[in-house]
């Protein structure tokens, strides 16, 4: 269900900026008024992560080792489901995140309704995906917490 990842867009130059996180299987996207769940690895998409910045490309090895600790640090510091709970909690209530895609409270609002508390689910989901599709992804994320 989460997919540690590290993706890159290139720049001008020998430059690219850097993003780091995790990929939910649970958390699907809307695609043509249909869900879109991304469990393989071929279409994960970031849906909780940090910008890294921008990453000088001229020396690939040296690239890779800054970001490596860096994404290391993130990853350890949230290693599974219940710490990435809580910072997505933390990102809703200090009101960060806002301009991330998917945000934290639509990621947030799988979680409350693995739990059973579907109004706040909904509540949290808000308008991030079409009226028709809302319950239907609420209800089949598979997201099983303990």
């Amino acid at each position: 269900m989460m997919r540690r990842m590290v993706r890159f867009a290139p720049l001008k130059g020998a430059g690219a900026r850097a993003r780091f996180g995790y990929s939910l299987g649970f958390a699907p996207a809307a695609e043509r008024n249909t869900l879109a769940y991304h469990r393989t690895l071929r279409s994960a998409e970031l849906d909780v992560f940090e910008w890294f910045g921008e990453v000088e490309l001229v020396n690939p090895l040296v690239a890779r080792a800054t970001l490596a600790e860096a994404a290391g640090h993130w990853f350890g510091a949230v290693p599974d489901l219940e710490t990435l709970e809580r910072l997505l909690q933390e990102r809703v209530e200090r009101d960060l995140c806002r301009d991330m895609f998917p945000g934290p409270e639509y990621v947030l609002s799988f979680f409350a309704a693995a739990r059973g508390r579907m109004a706040e689910a909904q509540r949290l989901m808000g308008d991030s995906l079409p009226e028709e599709l809302r319950e239907k992804a609420l209800g089949r994320s598979g997201l099983r917490l303990g």
